[in-house]
């Protein structure tokens, strides 16, 4: 019996049914991965290269290929191998601008409609804020005998706010806010024996809990893959959608700054002993702590699109209508820095099956003209526009 073969991850070749997409989907299904062809037109073959129908233009059920893709890479265009006549040079730029307007246009259409007509300011909203807060305290106290009482308390607050604003910097439309949790845990058993008339001995056991996150109001789903693009972490808890800026407009996209979450906990043996002799009093013992804390924050998990009147038109609304990738200063999206790809040369500086994602970037041209290999494993957790 022949062993089943374990697929290393999809990748995803947008445009991939001529010579070059050919080749490389070969090439990716002999390595262990799962190659599958975005076309027009879909063709019955015996390939192990699944095919499936886009038309280059607009979003579809195309864009579930990307969800845990391990690579996109976009082939989509006119050949080049014409005349380079006007006619020829215009259509060799505008199907390369096509296959990626699309995404473009789908962040576009997360901004709501004006509802006021003041230039600047022409959305307001108040989505309501809501906040919970219980804590009750509990204590039991048990005489043994003359000597000897014991004593239980148990306190417990938890908290619960919605923000639907993460603040003055981040979205100023509805629909990206925070889940602000806290959550405290107290409780503790003491002992008091009285030795004698000059002598109170008193042992205390203790425990406390502090829990405390900000989770991103998307975490259950992943705007990103709605709107076309990747999702850089794999870790689900960072799902939702990129920072995105626009110049004259709202950003879009969650707080990068999150999901974050800490617990600490403390525990506590207490001893005190109380001597009286005389006019005098004396007291000493010990206090022994152990602290214990877990905690993450996914800072840039989603990644940022910054949208600058820099970019490749000289409008920020337009490079993003259009599909262009941001200017060279603001590839932050890609974290080519951080992910082993020299910016200035465009050269990759981790050869394939080193550690480590891969990126290939071309000098001009659309965001998705590229080969986008995410890490393997997690990381390290009233408004206007």
């Amino acid at each position: 019996m022949s062993e089943a073969r374990v697929s290393k991850g999809r990748v995803v070749l947008a445009g991939g049914s001529g010579f070059l997409g050919r080749a490389l989907a070969e090439a990716f299904a002999r390595a262990g991965y799962e190659p599958v062809v975005l076309t027009r037109k879909v063709k019955k073959t015996r390939s192990r290269v699944r095919q499936v129908e886009w038309d280059g233009r607009t979003l579809g059920a195309w864009a579930r290929e990307l969800e845990g893709a391990a690579a996109v890479v976009n082939l989509a265009g006119r050949s080049v191998d014409c005349r380079h006549t006007p006619k020829h040079r215009r259509e060799i730029v505008e199907s390369r601008v096509h296959s990626v307007g699309a995404v473009g246009r789908a962040i576009a259409a997360l901004y709501p409609a004006p509802n006021r007509a003041t230039p600047f300011a022409n959305f307001v909203s108040s989505p309501t804020q809501r906040d919970r807060n219980d804590h009750f305290d509990a204590r039991v106290d048990h005489v043994l005998n003359d000597s000897s009482t014991l004593a239980f308390r148990y306190s417990f607050g938890d908290r619960a706010l919605y923000e639907p604003f993460a603040g003055p910097t981040f979205a100023a439309v509805p629909g990206y806010g925070n889940d602000v949790a806290r959550r405290g845990q107290n409780a503790m058993a003491a002992w008091t024996k009285v030795v004698g008339p000059a002598f109170v001995n008193d042992a205390r056991v203790a425990f406390n809990r502090v829990a405390a996150s900000v989770l991103q109001e998307n975490r259950a789903a992943s705007v990103n893959q709605r709107v076309g693009l990747p999702d850089l972490s794999p870790n689900p808890r960072d799902a939702g959608l990129s920072f995105i800026t626009v110049t004259g407009f709202s950003p879009l996209g969650e707080e990068f700054n999150n999901p974050q979450n800490s617990v600490t906990n403390t525990y506590q043996f207490l001893d005190t002993a109380t001597y009286t002799r005389g006019s005098h009093l004396f007291k000493f013992g010990a206090d022994l702590r152990a602290v214990q804390q877990n905690a993450f924050r996914d800072v840039q998990a989603r990644g940022l699109l910054q949208f600058t009147p820099f970019g490749s038109t000289g409008n920020s609304l337009a490079d993003l209508l259009l599909g262009t990738r941001p200017g060279r200063e603001h590839l932050d999206h890609l974290a080519l820095h951080e992910r082993g790809v020299d910016v200035e040369h465009d050269q990759p500086l981790a050869a394939p099956g080193q550690p480590g994602p891969l990126i290939f970037i071309q000098r001009a041209g659309p965001i998705a003209a590229a080969a986008w290999f995410p890490p393997r494993a997690p990381p390290g957790p009233g408004h206007c526009i």
